[in-house]
């Protein structure tokens, strides 16, 4: 039972890392908003890839991340037709509710994005050579 419950245990203290590394990015306070943020960007980012590019990034992510990443995924439709910068942020738009101030979502997927970078450069940069050039413009 102790393993089961050290796996649940490294996993929350990882997605707490992630989710500090989004409050630095952002400057916000409230750990809520940064995993919604986070959230919302990584489902934009998985709907931007292949099966096989999404099950790669995942196993990077931690198993609790892994969850929201995956949340609502179909895996048999392909990448987004409408691969452009407007889409992407439309997506993360979407994704992101409850925030009382003004956003720029643009600005809140580069912070993101900048967080996944960090965490998994060597896939990072795999993916974004993938994605179309517009759309690799937003991306740091």
């Amino acid at each position: 039972m102790q393993v089961h419950m050290d796996l649940f245990d490294t996993t929350v203290q990882e997605t707490y890392g992630w989710i500090r590394d989004v409050l630095h990015e952002t400057g916000w306070e409230d750990r809520r908003y940064a995993l919604q943020a986070l959230r919302g960007v990584l489902q934009a980012v998985r709907d931007e890839l292949t099966q096989d590019q999404s099950g790669h990034l995942a196993a990077q992510l931690p198993t609790l991340l892994r969850g929201l990443y995956f949340e609502g995924w179909d895996p048999s439709r392909m990448p987004a037709g409408d691969r452009d910068p407007r889409a992407f942020i439309g997506r993360v738009r979407s994704h992101f509710t409850g925030y009382g101030g003004a956003i720029d979502f643009e600005w809140l997927a580069q912070a993101v994005l900048r967080v996944l970078k960090a965490r998994v450069s060597s896939s990072y940069e795999k993916i974004k050579a993938t994605l179309p050039e517009e759309l690799r413009e937003i991306w740091p």
